[in-house]
């Protein structure tokens, strides 16, 4: 197993070439070709402000501009498939997540520089890292992945060394919508990512955690038939901000 990903992606997204490309898929897909002049319109005219200079982005696509990852996108899909298409065949999956990719190849850490190799050699502008597996296992974004004896993949979360298990303090005067959000956040995203050997230890470590922030209630185990998120009851209005203020700990409760 390996992940790889592009340094910088954004700003390095040879923009010609990439309007060119959304170009010939709006030919191919009977589209008008005047979009391309629009995406010309939003990506050329990116300029800023530095100590009091003004300068204009030339190339690649301005990180906070709505259109962007749209078009970091179809330059990443295309990239892949001359990737793939003319490397070694030693790849057994790929799978893209933006500009980070989870791969499983066959051969070894040779075969893995070797590819790298020929990644980095397709376009100047895109370059790649990455990282390997270690005993078996290798973290890919929050998801830890692991190989299991038969072969098969186990998932769970994922977490820095450096995580602290630090959220938004119960006590602390925010709304209560907003202290529901760390509950329903850290729940979900256990049921997620985490597989059924790995579910319980996660619910278990988000009440541990929850309860070092402030948190007093009993996470379940399971959620009602078709209940995608559980539902969390908080008190609302002056009352709940009245209750922040003087409580050490807001209380919430799954219905």
């Amino acid at each position: 197993m390996v992940s790889f990903d592009v340094e910088s992606l954004f700003t390095n997204v040879p923009l010609k070439e990439c309007l060119g490309i959304v170009k010939t898929k709006l030919i191919d897909n009977e589209l008008p070709e005047e979009y391309v002049t629009l995406l010309e319109h939003c990506l050329e005219g990116n300029y800023f402000l530095y100590q009091g200079q003004f300068y204009l982005q030339v190339d690649g696509v301005a990180m906070g501009s709505p259109v962007a990852p749209v078009i970091a996108n179809i330059w990443m899909e295309h990239f892949e498939e001359l990737a793939l298409r003319s490397g070694p065949s030693v790849i057994t999956m790929w799978k893209r997540y933006v500009d980070d990719v989870f791969c499983i190849l066959k051969g070894n850490a040779d075969t893995v520089e070797h590819f790298v190799g020929h990644l980095n050699s397709i376009h100047p502008k895109v370059k790649f890292t990455f990282e390997m597996e270690c005993d078996r296992s290798l973290p890919f974004l929050d998801v830890k992945l692991r190989v299991k004896p038969d072969g098969t993949l186990a998932h769970s979360v994922y977490r820095k060394p450096t995580h602290t298990d630090r959220y938004l303090q119960a006590s602390s005067h925010h709304h209560p919508r907003h202290l529901q959000s760390v509950v329903t956040s850290l729940v979900n995203r256990a049921r997620d990512l985490c597989d059924a050997e790995h579910i319980d230890n996660e619910l278990a470590h988000v009440q541990e955690v929850l309860k070092k922030n402030g948190y007093l209630q009993k996470i379940p185990r399971t959620t009602r038939k078709k209940e995608r998120h559980p539902e969390v009851s908080v008190l609302s209005g002056c009352v709940a901000d009245v209750y922040a203020a003087c409580s050490s700990a807001v209380s919430v409760v799954f219905v």
